[in-house]
């Protein structure tokens, strides 16, 4: 009877260390995706050929056009939600739901671009981590009712 309850008790501090390993991992890959983002805008605004592996089809429009809503969603979204998952907000499952269904969103975009026009690869190569790290934070971070 005790080894039963001691066995519970393990398996729970278990869970619970899982738990704060997973959030740890999805808040240090929020805060890299958010500073990731920033650094690779600054880069691209102010040293023009940078800007050269990610336009498609010539047109530097279409890749200068992902800017105003990275500011807001990408960047600001990935800030957002580490604050959000660091201090345990009730409303993070459901702004991680929708800020990963922007991102998903985008990348497919940038991916069915790549393939129609055959460039832009580099610009999938660094979402490729959002489109298989996020819907696995959301998977982990499912509330109970879901499980």
């Amino acid at each position: 009877m005790i080894n039963r309850k001691v066995a519970q008790v393990g398996r729970a501090a278990n869970l619970v260390r899982a738990r704060l390993f997973n959030r740890r991992l999805a808040i240090w890959f929020l805060l890299l995706q958010g500073l990731g983002t920033v650094i690779w805008w600054a880069l691209l605004l102010s040293f023009a050929p940078a800007r050269a592996p990610f336009v498609a089809g010539g047109h530097e429009a279409a890749l200068l056009a992902f800017l105003l809503p990275d500011l807001p969603f990408y960047i600001g979204g990935s800030f957002l939600l580490a604050y959000a998952l660091a201090t345990s907000r009730p409303w993070a499952f459901a702004v991680l739901c929708i800020y990963s269904g922007g991102i998903l969103y985008a990348t497919l975009y940038t991916l069915a671009l790549a393939l129609l026009t055959g460039g832009s690869w580099l610009g999938v190569l660094l979402l490729a981590p959002s489109l298989f790290i996020l819907p696995l934070i959301i998977w982990r971070f499912r509330p109970e009712a879901l499980r």
